[in-house]
């Protein structure tokens, strides 16, 4: 199957999502996972274009840097955070305002795409998917 719309893994909580539901209501394919193993597991898969964390500050670190230190390590990444200066303090990754979801999700979402298309990595398994 051809896949034409990004595909975001969200790491979060148990429980409903306002992300999640703000990214599929924008198109996008969004697989939402509470088991840090998993994500760490479907985040490394060559269809995922980006990941989404929206966990507690240390588990939110500590997944990042797990990711990074992965063999796939060129994914999007994005942490959303109640406290996002604490998280930029500590680790270089792209972060939101936990407030700021319903306003600025999507732009921040497309922009981090794009930027990493531009570069040639994230959507390359989606570019060379797509019929000539």
């Amino acid at each position: 199957m051809t896949q034409l719309l990004p595909h975001l893994l969200l790491h979060s909580e148990l429980g409903t999502s306002s992300s999640a539901m703000v990214l599929r209501s924008a198109g996008y394919v969004v697989t939402k996972v509470i088991d840090t193993d998993s994500a760490l597991r479907i985040a490394q898969s060559a269809h995922v274009d980006g990941v989404i964390v929206e966990l507690p500050v240390f588990r939110a670190l500590s997944f990042i840097r797990q990711i990074r230190g992965s063999a796939h390590s060129d994914v999007a990444l994005l942490a959303i955070s109640r406290v996002p200066e604490t998280i930029q303090r500590l680790i270089d990754v792209p972060v939101l305002d936990a407030g700021a979801v319903e306003d600025d999700l999507i732009s921040t979402v497309d922009i981090l795409l794009a930027t990493r298309e531009r570069c040639g990595s994230a959507y390359q398994n989606s570019r060379d998917a797509l019929p000539a």
